[in-house]
């Protein structure tokens, strides 16, 4: 799902943008680079074209973003990547979060004949993807 944005190159913090990955009802998904850490991660940025013009729509979009943020960050379980950081930087909002290469469960799951499980999976099925990406 990549595809060319106004973000690639542009920093959030100590985060390079490299490109979009993903897209989602209140932002967009990045790959990014840390460079001083020297690791690839996933950043989510709120899309700037959700209420154009709405102060309030804009305030409850951004309050509603930083209440994701802070649900994430009180997970702690095995099969929830953690969030590593919640900023705003010229106006962006964003969530910083480990990068899984192999994508996210929907892209598993998804209708397309090339890949390898369509929904609704087994119960049984499900349960093995699950204890497979757990190692066990």
């Amino acid at each position: 799902m990549s595809s060319p944005s106004s973000f690639d190159g542009m920093w959030l913090g100590r985060r390079r943008i490299v490109r979009r990955i993903g897209v989602g009802g209140m932002g967009d998904v990045y790959l990014a680079e840390e460079p001083y850490l020297n690791r690839q991660v996933a950043v989510k940025v709120i899309r700037g074209d959700l209420a154009p013009g709405d102060d309030a729509a804009n305030d409850d979009i951004q309050r509603r973003f930083a209440q994701e943020a802070r649900a994430v960050a009180a997970l702690d379980h095995p099969n929830i990547l953690p969030l590593y950081d919640y900023g705003e930087q010229d106006g962006l909002h964003y969530l910083v979060m480990p990068y899984v290469q192999d994508g996210s469960l929907a892209d598993l799951l998804t209708h397309d004949p090339q890949r390898r499980f369509t929904p609704p999976l087994a119960p049984r099925l499900a349960a093995q993807i699950i204890l497979a990406r757990q190692g066990t």
